[in-house]
């Protein structure tokens, strides 16, 4: 099929001249000495309003764009568009014409001419990608977004937990501003604004939250590296109400001063239990809701109230290393992986599976004295799986791990360059069993590195990382491929994301497309700014 072509006319004013290099006027600025006598730009040729808005363009497009000083250099002139070579359509002494290549992602024109470059304006890429203008994020989150939690009390409402304080923009009104301390959890919408049924506001985790997960009771399970959460002591783990108050009760403790009777009573956190030397990860419910703690502790704590002051508490401590599970009374169960020494190295992430079954990754080479290269499970009782058929396993880093309830798939990301023998190039999706899916090949990537992955429900992977290209095409950092690991161009059109992804949640729009909730430290997607959170709609 042929594709029609249209044409794209920007009218880019330039002019040739002399440039007087006064910084409070100058439209350039030249760092360091000039090499052209008198500042005159090279050969003769100029951009202009470099900012002017481009409308965007589709593979096969014309685009025409205002350029002086070029048609004596037609023959030696190449132009690129986010660095993939174009085919030169029309050349005069004031514009340039070019068809916008079949492969591209959303970038900037350049000029080259001998030995001189010259950058122009950036083309947006039109495709099935972008991000939903209704998704309000004015001045969103003043930190980075560890999880995104679907609010199972509140359908259409989110849990987001991290390091951020405050959630400027009450989003009701767009003039509404308001500073509310959120100590790093906060219920919002799916557009993207402060939920109607808020949170109970407090000083809240003095600390990060890395993960929380939700009870059938709709209370909630919160860890990360905090001490304190609403002025109450805990240790890096605590249950909260569903209103988002911590779940507190008040028991009697010693008392060695008598003229201060109320010293015989404390409030204290009604989940007794903590867990040191070191940060958790991420946190699981299993089917009788008790909690699975994945990380870097080494030992579990819990506070004997009858032996302590409202100063002084006396501590039971049992070495756990990594991973805890932990009843609903706070208690740590002894007979889930006991006795266990851990991974010889630092985990990274981990999911469970319906089966109960934990899978953990990250940089390690043994768990507890079994050799397991970055990745191994654990059955529903702890034990390990001997079964997980991951044979050699990776030979580097695993960074995450993401696992699609409805696919019974996996998809790792990292550093590594095999995994259980096999060529790959730090993407890999696995079976539950821990097989390796044959039909995915992630592609090159010029030796950077993928960070994070995810499966989407119709099959294609996203994969977040600092590449700049795809199976050599310039793309974005954030590629959405085919089950095969195929980058198709109208899912990979748009720019770059500047920041770190930590979580992406999936949903469906009210058309019916697929949309992802992308969380994370992100200051920019495609140019525009997103306070640390955005939604990228996938057009069907």
């Amino acid at each position: 099929m042929i594709n029609k072509r249209k044409n794209i006319t920007i009218i880019l004013f330039a002019a040739i001249g002399f440039v007087w290099l006064f910084s409070a006027c100058s439209k350039n600025v030249i760092t360091g000495e000039d090499p052209y006598a008198e500042g005159k730009a090279p050969l003769g040729v100029y951009f202009e309003h470099l900012n002017r808005p481009i409308p965007a363009a589709k593979p096969g497009d014309i685009v025409q764009v205002s350029l002086r000083g070029t048609k004596q250099y037609e023959k030696e002139m190449e132009l690129f568009l986010n660095e993939q070579l174009c085919v030169l359509q029309k050349v005069t002494d004031s514009t340039v014409s070019f068809i916008v290549p079949n492969q591209v992602a959303t970038g900037g024109i350049k000029v080259k001419i001998r030995e001189e470059i010259y950058f122009g304006p950036k083309v947006p890429i039109d495709g099935n990608v972008y991000l939903d203008p209704a998704f309000y994020t004015s001045n969103g989150f003043n930190g980075p977004i560890n999880q995104l939690l679907s609010d199972r009390a509140n359908p259409g409402n989110f849990i987001a937990v991290g390091t951020y304080k405050i959630f400027v923009n009450r989003g009701f009104d767009p003039s509404d501003y308001d500073d509310v301390i959120l100590g790093g959890i906060q219920r919002i919408t799916t557009e993207g604004i402060a939920s109607n049924v808020p949170l109970v506001q407090g000083i809240g985790a003095v600390g990060t939250i890395n993960s929380i997960v939700q009870r059938a009771d709709n209370k909630f399970y919160v860890a990360g590296p905090f001490t304190q959460y609403n002025k109450d002591q805990v240790g890096n783990l605590a249950r909260l109400n569903a209103n988002g108050s911590l779940d507190t009760l008040r028991v009697a403790v010693l008392n060695d001063n008598l003229a201060r009777p109320y010293d015989s009573f404390d409030t204290v956190s009604n989940f007794n239990a903590s867990l040191e030397g070191g940060i958790i990860q991420k946190l699981f419910l299993t089917d009788r809701e008790d909690v699975i703690a994945v990380g870097n502790f080494t030992q579990y704590s819990n506070i004997d109230y009858t032996q302590s002051t409202k100063t002084i508490h006396s501590k039971k401590q049992i070495l756990v290393r990594n991973i805890a599970k932990i009843g609903v009374d706070g208690k740590l169960d002894l007979n889930y992986n006991s006795n266990n020494t851990g991974t010889n190295g630092t985990v990274g992430s981990s999911v469970l599976l319906p089966s109960g079954k934990l899978v953990v990754v990250g940089n390690f080479t043994s768990y507890n004295g079994q050799p397991r290269n970055r990745i191994f499970a654990l059955n529903a009782d702890g034990t390990l799986d001997q079964g997980f058929q991951i044979g050699s396993g990776a030979n580097d880093e695993i960074y995450s791990i993401f696992y699609n309830s409805r696919l019974n798939k996996m998809v790792i990301a990292g550093r590594f360059t095999t995994f259980n023998g096999q060529p790959a190039n730090g993407v890999v999706v696995l079976q539950e069993d821990g097989q390796i899916d044959e039909q995915f090949k992630f592609g090159t990537t010029d030796d950077r590195r993928p960070n994070y992955a995810m499966l989407m429900n119709n099959s294609k992977v996203v994969v977040f990382g600092d590449f700049e290209n795809y199976n050599n095409v310039r793309r974005s950092n954030l590629l959405i491929l085919e089950s095969n690991g195929e980058a198709k161009q109208h899912f990979n059109n748009m720019g770059p994301i500047v920041g770190r992804v930590s979580s992406i949640n999936e949903g469906v729009t009210a058309a019916g497309h697929p949309c992802l909730y992308i969380s994370g430290m992100i200051n920019s997607v495609d140019g525009k700014n997103v306070f640390n959170i955005f939604k990228l709609i996938v057009k069907n």
